[in-house]
This record gives C-alpha cells, structure tokens and sequence, in this order.
C-alpha cells in the first residue's frame, strides 16, 4: 500500500526514503527521513502515529538523498530509544547527527558527533542495552570515514559521546542483540561486533569484503544472518549460530517470482534483512529488484543445510521507473519504456506483463513510436545503460511480437524517435548526441536534416517535448502554431507569471497569428 502519495508535486521530493524507524513502545509510529535528491526540496523527518495513513513533517528540514548513490542502501539513519519513545537520534548526509527528547516536537545538533563524509555523513543509528553493565540505553552512530560513536556513561560518571576506539571506519548498517552485542557492517571491511570493550573482525567469508544487511533472531542472541553487497547476482547469504564465531551458507532458492524476471534478479545487492519477530523462521530481504520472503530459513523442514525457499513478494511493489509510454490505436493497448527491465508489451492493463519487449542487449527502452495507419509497424530506441553507451533502434512490423535491430549512425547516443504517420518506410531519429537523421527505408540508412536544432534533446532520465513534425504536416496551420505555443509554454521554467500568461493570452487570441508566433523565442529569453 503506498503510503506517500498524498504528496503533490511541491513536496514530490519527499517521495523518496532516505530511512525509516519503528517505535518498538508504540507500534502506529513510523519515522521516516523523506528526501529524494539532495539538491531539491523539501526535506524532513516526516511521523506518523497512525501506521502511515498519514503523516506530519516534523521541521527538520536538512538533505536526505535516497536515490542519491549506492550509500543509499545503508540504514537505518533513525531509531528510537525503545524504552522511552519521547527520545530518537537521527544521522543526517551533510550536517551531523540530530536528537529530540519530545517525540520529534524539536530538534538539536549534537555537536560532540562529527559530520562525516559529505553526502554520506551518518547513516546508520541504533539503541542497546549497555553490554557492559547489561543496564540502561547506549546509541551508537556510524560515521561515513571515521567509525563508530557511542553515548553512554562513563567512568567519570558523565554519559557523554565518544568515538569506539578502532571501530569499522565505513559502518554500512548496524543491529543490537538483546545483549547488548553491537554487530556491524561495513563497505568495505567486513563485518564486526562490540561487546562494549572491544571490537572483533567476525567476516563470514573473505571472499567478500561489502555486507550491508544483518539482523538477529529475536529469540536467539547467537542467531545471525549477515547479506554480502555486492559481487553479481544470487549472492551469498550467511547464517551464524554462534554469535559470529563460525558461519555457514544459506542454501536459499527461489520458488515464486514474476514471470518476467531473468535469473539475475534474486539476492543481487542485497541492502536489508530482517527476521520476523512474529513468525520463528520468518525473513524478509531486500535487494535492487523487489522484496522477498522466506518462511523456512532454517531449511525446509528445519533440515540443517537444505533448501530454504523464497518468493518474490511483489504485487503492489514492482521496483521499475517509467521512460516512456506509447498508447497505440490497434493491436495492444500499452507499451511501456522502463530503466533496468527495458519495458513490456500491456495486451491488458489491468494484468501483469508476461514478457519483456526483446530488446537484445538492452536494459532500457528511451522511445517508443507506431505508425499511425497500421500500428502494426512500431520502433523501439534502446540503450544499453543510463549513458547510451550503446544505443539501438528495433522495427516491428507485428505491433512489438518480435523486433529487428537497425544500425544508427556511429556516435549516436539516447534520444527521441518518431515513426511517419501513414508510411511505413519513414523515421526521424532525434539523438542527444549526434546529428538528427531521417530515414526513408526504415532504417537501412539514415540522411543528416538540415536546419534541425543540435542536440537539443536530453538523456535517457529527461522527458523532453518533441514536436512530430511527420505528423503536424497534415494538420492546419492554427494547429500547429498552438502546438508550438503550448509546447515552449510547457517547457518555460516559471509555473506562473507574465509570460505564461502571454501564451494563455496568444492562445486564447488565436495562434494563427505568425507575427505573434514569431516573438515566441524573444519572449522566452
């Protein structure tokens, strides 16, 4: 269920979750640090005290970053004193680790815990019994590039903050047993635990050296389960029942998944695991592709060494980001461009896709045309990353079933194409690098146009207006210059103002009127 849609496009960068806690006294309050970019806004601790149905920002309005960079992963930068839920800690990207003592009422800096790398800063925060005296509440704070912080009495008898001398310097994400034991992982180091004196290199395996997730059985202190990072795909799980001394590998496979995942899509940068505390032998993971479950982690059939099974719980929660979109007259009635999973032919909206359109080689699709008498005949632009590195047209000719690949001019990276509306032979590549080209036999070989702006479209994440101009021919000439007004109006910068007002009024006069049109480029700067 989503849980932040209320949001409108003001507060759209509060979409993203840069971490989240639960207040273990109160189980309707969820904090959550919102902030999807740290060179937008707005930001906050956004709280909840009805289980996310609704939420208010608390005012602490400092740079989170959840789609920032792969530090993103790492968590949780909150957490809340689990006996008393007035007090909670948070770890911010830029500016250092924050308190409140009235349940996110206010906010102050604690000074005595440094800053941290820039936009990494302080990611993970975690409560504790005190695992030398087994009694009251110790926070810990890991610090990007320095280590771990601890606030807890000391023998002066002052409870103050002070770096854990020779903790992991990188700490990715941090749990406490009921102990008192802190176990930590890190980037690039391995994974540690604290017994409040000393630190202790407790690495499953040094064949890998970046663990993210790690979590321990609520009713087993020495039950721990450690995710490696990164490394590829089906990458290894670790299970210690001896609180680190010795690790063995989960024999984890997956049984239930969308038809349309390809084998790479299963513990692949594994960010979060957790037990479930309510369901003895219950696991939750999260990796870049989706969450998963596995109610049998101690083997089926408790069975030491076998299989535990796992499936994709994803209904509701399909992890794809939209490019672009085609809606064709004929044949089916969606197509979908997508970032990773390249995007899918919808016979039926209303039900999961099948399969993927089969783009080899592929991992996006950036455009998406048809043919507008015979929709059967469609083109498909693809690259193979983010950055166009390479960059493919396909053909169809029976509505996306199969495709073709055609060549591109050389250097031609991302963009936008248009198909003619009434023949089959006629395209118009639009690259974000590289000159614009048509072609008149679909594809065989492309002709620079002349006069056309250079490379005036952006890269695969941009949504540029491209005015069609194989399509606009047939249309009167009011319409096409009240397409041209619209479309610089819609890419103006200002929501409001004089100058969109000046279009309002252009259109609203007539956009026939070409000495009108032609001041269009002087208003806009």
């Amino acid at each position: 269920m989503p849980l932040l849609d209320h949001f409108g496009d003001e507060d759209s960068n509060l979409y993203g979750v840069d971490g989240i806690a639960l207040d273990q006294q109160n189980p309707n309050v969820v904090y959550i640090a919102a902030g999807k970019y740290g060179n937008a806004g707005p930001n906050d601790i956004l709280k909840s005290t009805d289980r996310g149905e609704t939420w208010v920002r608390t005012g602490l309005n400092l740079r989170n970053e959840s789609n920032g960079n792969i530090h993103r992963a790492m968590g949780e930068n909150i957490a809340v004193n689990p006996t008393n839920s007035n007090y909670l800690h948070v770890g911010t990207r830029y500016d250092g680790l924050y308190t409140s003592s009235d349940g996110a009422a206010t906010w102050s800096k604690v000074w005595d815990v440094p800053n941290g790398l820039s936009g990494e800063g302080i990611r993970s925060v975690a409560y504790g019994l005190n695992p030398v005296t087994k009694q009251g509440q110790v926070v810990y704070a890991g610090v990007r590039g320095i280590g771990v912080y601890s606030k807890a009495p000391r023998s002066n008898g002052q409870t103050t903050w002070q770096l854990t001398g020779r903790s992991p310097e990188y700490p990715a994400r941090m749990t406490v047993a009921k102990n008192g034991t802190l176990y930590v992982t890190t980037d690039n180091q391995g994974v540690y635990k604290f017994n409040g004196v000393q630190w202790t290199n407790i690495t499953p395996s040094s064949s890998y050296s970046s663990y993210y997730g790690i979590t321990i059985d609520p009713k087993n202190d020495n039950h721990i389960l450690a995710a490696v990072r990164t490394g590829g795909d089906n990458l290894p799980l670790y299970r210690s029942v001896n609180g680190g001394l010795s690790w063995t590998t989960v024999n984890k496979t997956l049984v239930s998944k969308p038809s349309w995942w390809t084998p790479n899509m299963f513990f692949s940068a594994t960010s979060s695991i957790r037990f479930d505390p309510h369901n003895p032998g219950a696991v939750y993971a999260s990796d870049w592709f989706g969450v998963y479950k596995t109610d049998n982690i101690n083997g089926t059939n408790g069975i030491v060494g076998s299989a535990s099974t796992w499936e994709a719980i994803t209904d509701g929660h399909e992890e794809v980001v939209a490019l672009t979109a085609s809606t064709p007259p004929q044949g089916a009635s969606f197509f979908s461009g997508l970032t990773d999973q390249i995007g899918f032919r919808h016979d039926n909206v209303t039900d999961t896709p099948l399969n993927k359109i089969p783009l080899a080689g592929m991992r996006e699709i950036v455009g998406i045309d048809y043919l507008e008498t015979n929709p059967n005949y469609m083109i498909f632009l693809g690259s193979s990353d983010w950055y166009g590195t390479t960059t493919r047209l396909f053909v169809s000719s029976n509505n996306g079933v199969t495709v073709t690949p055609v060549n591109l001019p050389a250097g031609s990276t991302l963009g936008r194409v248009a198909y003619s509306a009434t023949n089959s032979n006629v395209i118009v590549y639009y690259p974000k690098i590289g000159n614009p080209v048509r072609s008149t036999n679909r594809g065989s070989t492309w002709q620079n146009m002349n006069g056309a702006p250079f490379q005036a479209i952006g890269g695969a994440w941009s949504s540029p207006i491209i005015i069609r101009w194989l399509r606009i021919a047939s249309m009167d000439i009011n319409s096409i210059c009240m397409l041209l007004v619209i479309c610089i109006a819609l890419r103006m910068q200002e929501p409001i103002g004089t100058k969109r007002m000046l279009f309002a009024f252009l259109i609203a006069q007539g956009s026939s009127k070409w000495k009108q049109l032609q001041a269009l480029p002087i208003m806009c700067g």
